[in-house]
C-alpha cells in the first residue's frame, strides 16, 4: 500500500542522496571482496570437491573472512551510518546490506555475473526492517517519523483504511519521477491483506509473451497484455532520437564519420535542452511502468471473479528474453527472441500479482502436461506448427490458446489433464469460446495476429 507524502520533499531528496552514496560504497567494497575471494587458493580447491557438511562449513567461514555474509556485512557498515545519524538510521543501512547481499548470492551461487553500482536517478527506494524503529508509521495520526522528523501524508481512502486494520510488518519510502520532479511515497507492508471476493472453481490460464487466454466454467477471455503500451513506446523512441541528436551535436569529437562512437575516456557534455529531454524520458518510463502495473492489477481482479484456484504452465521468461546462441554454421541467423515483448507486456508480473492476491496459482509441468498438443477427444498428443492458431477438436474448430487454457482448468494432476472432465464440460466451453471471439470482433478490441482471426 502506497500513500503520497505531502511535505519535506527537499529533506527526503537529501536523505536519498546520502543513502545512494552509502549504497555505492557498500557495492564497491563487495566487488573488491568478491575479487579477492576468487583468488583464495583454499576456496578454489574446496569448490572442486564434492559437497559435504565439513566442506560447506569451511566455505562459509572463508566467505565470512571477506565479509561476504549478510550479518558480517551489516556489522561492517554500521560504523559508516554513524556519521549520517541525523538523516539515516541504522535499520535502513542494515536493510540495504541485505538487499546487496541478495545480489552477492546470485553471483556466488547462481548465474549472476557481477554487482553494479547505481546512478542517483536509479536509486528509488529506502526501507526498514520493522515498524518499531527507523521509519515508523502511526495510523492514528496518519504520519510517520524518521530520524526525529515527522512527515505528513495525504488522506487515506476506504481500502487503505481497511488494510491498516491488519498488523504492520515494515515501512519504506519510494520515489517516482514526474514532470515537476521527484514525488515521494510511503509504502506500508501489512502482514495480511484485505479479503478479496473471488469466484469458485478452477481457472486455466495460458499466458504467452504478449497475450493471455483464460478459461473458466462461466467465461473465456483472450486479451493482449497492456494493450495501450505502444503509445508510450512511440514517445520513448522520439525522445531517445532527440537526445541522441543533441549528444552528437555537443560531442562531435567522440564519434566516427560512420556514426559509431569512439572509445575515449571522459564524460559526455550535455546541453540544457538535452538534460530536460532526459528528465522527460525518465517521466515517460515511469508512466509506462505505472500503466502496465495498473493494467495487470485490473486484469487480475477480473480473473479473480472467475474462480479461486488458477492453473498455469511453468514458464522460464528470463530464458525467453535472452538472445539465442551464435550459430557458426549460419552466422546470418537472427539471435533475437522475446526480450522486447517481455519488456513491453511483463507477463511474469501479472502472475506475481495473482499469486500475491490469492496464493493459489498452481504451476503444472509444461513438458508432461503439454496443453498445446493434447486432444481430449482422441486422448493423444498431436504436434502442431506454432503459426497454426486454430485447432480442430472433433467437429469444432477452436482457438489454440483458449483450448490450452480449457485443458489447464481440468487437471487430473500437475502432469496430465482429466479427460473425463474435459469431455463433460466441452459443450459449455464451446459456447463460452464463441461468445469470447464474437465479443472481440464486435467491440473491435486490441488483438494480435497470434489470435488467428
Amino acid at each position: 500500500m502506497t500513500i503520497p507524502i505531502s511535505d519535506h520533499h527537499r529533506l527526503l531528496d537529501k536523505r536519498f542522496r546520502i543513502m545512494h552514496h552509502i549504497h555505492n560504497q557498500i557495492v564497491t567494497f563487495c566487488i573488491g571482496q568478491m575479487n579477492e575471494l576468487q583468488k583464495n587458493r583454499e576456496y578454489k580447491e574446496l569448490l572442486k570437491q564434492n559437497p559435504t557438511a565439513v566442506r560447506n562449513k569451511r566455505l562459509k567461514e572463508i566467505r565470512q573472512m571477506y565479509f561476504l555474509d549478510e550479518y558480517k556485512l551489516q556489522s561492517r557498515f554500521k560504523k559508516m551510518q554513524k556519521q549520517y545519524r541525523d538523516n539515516i538510521d541504522s535499520h535502513a543501512v542494515q536493510k540495504e546490506c541485505t538487499r546487496i547481499y541478495k545480489g552477492i548470492e546470485k553471483c556466488l551461487f547462481h548465474n549472476g555475473k557481477n554487482l553494479h553500482r547505481k546512478r542517483q536517478e536509479q536509486f528509488v527506494s529506502i526501507e526498514c526492517k520493522t515498524n518499531k524503529a527507523g521509519i515508523r508509521y502511526d495510523p492514528a495520526s496518519n504520519t510517520f517519523m524518521w530520524c526525529h522528523q515527522v512527515f505528513h501524508l495525504n488522506q487515506l481512502n476506504e481500502y487503505q483504511q481497511e488494510l491498516l486494520l491488519n498488523p504492520i510488518s515494515y515501512c519504506g519510502i519510494k520515489r517516482k519521477m514526474f514532470a515537476d520532479g521527484w514525488h515521494y511515497y510511503l509504502y506500508v507492508v501489512v502482514k495480511e491483506e484485505a479479503v478479496r471476493k473471488t469466484g469458485i472453481g478452477n481457472v486455466g490460464i495460458d499466458i504467452g509473451t504478449s497475450t493471455i487466454a483464460v478459461s473458466a466454467k462461466d467465461k473465456c477471455m483472450l486479451e493482449v497484455l497492456g494493450p495501450e503500451i505502444d503509445k508510450y513506446n512511440k514517445e520513448i523512441e522520439e525522445l531517445q532520437q532527440k537526445i541522441d541528436r543533441s549528444v552528437r551535436a555537443m560531442n562531435p569529437e567522440r564519434f566516427n564519420e560512420d556514426g559509431t562512437a569512439k572509445r575515449i575516456k571522459g564524460r559526455y557534455r550535455y546541453s540544457k535542452r538535452c538534460r530536460i529531454l532526459r528528465h522527460r524520458l525518465r517521466t515517460v518510463y515511469r508512466k509506462k511502468s505505472d500503466y502496465l502495473k495498473q493494467s495487470h492489477e485490473e486484469m487480475a481482479n477480473r480473473i479473480l471473479e472467475l474462480g479461486d484456484t488458477f492453473y498455469v504452465e511453468r514458464m522460464q521468461f528470463d530464458g525467453l528474453a535472452k538472445k539465442a546462441e551464435f550459430d557458426e554454421e549460419d552466422p546470418a541467423r537472427k539471435r533475437k527472441r522475446f526480450g522486447r515483448s517481455l519488456n513491453n507486456r511483463a507477463p511474469s508480473q501479472l502472475l506475481s500479482i495473482l499469486q500475491r492476491k490469492t496464493g493459489k496459482v498452481v504451476e503444472v509441468n509444461t513438458q508432461k502436461y503439454r496443453a498445446s498438443q493434447y486432444n481430449h477427444i482422441t486422448g493423444e498428443y498431436e504436434k502442431t506448427e506454432l503459426n497454426a492458431r486454430m485447432k480442430q477438436i472433433g467437429e469444432h474448430r477452436v482457438q489454440r490458446d483458449l483450448y490450452s487454457a480449457y485443458l489447464l482448468s481440468h487437471p487430473l494432476n500437475t502432469d496430465k489433464p482429466d479427460t473425463e472432465q474435459c469431455i463433460q464440460g466441452f459443450a459449455e466451453f464451446i459456447e463460452n469460446h464463441d461468445k469470447c471471439i464474437e465479443e472481440i470482433k464486435r467491440e473491435n478490441k486490441a488483438r494480435r495476429s497470434s489470435f488467428g482471426f
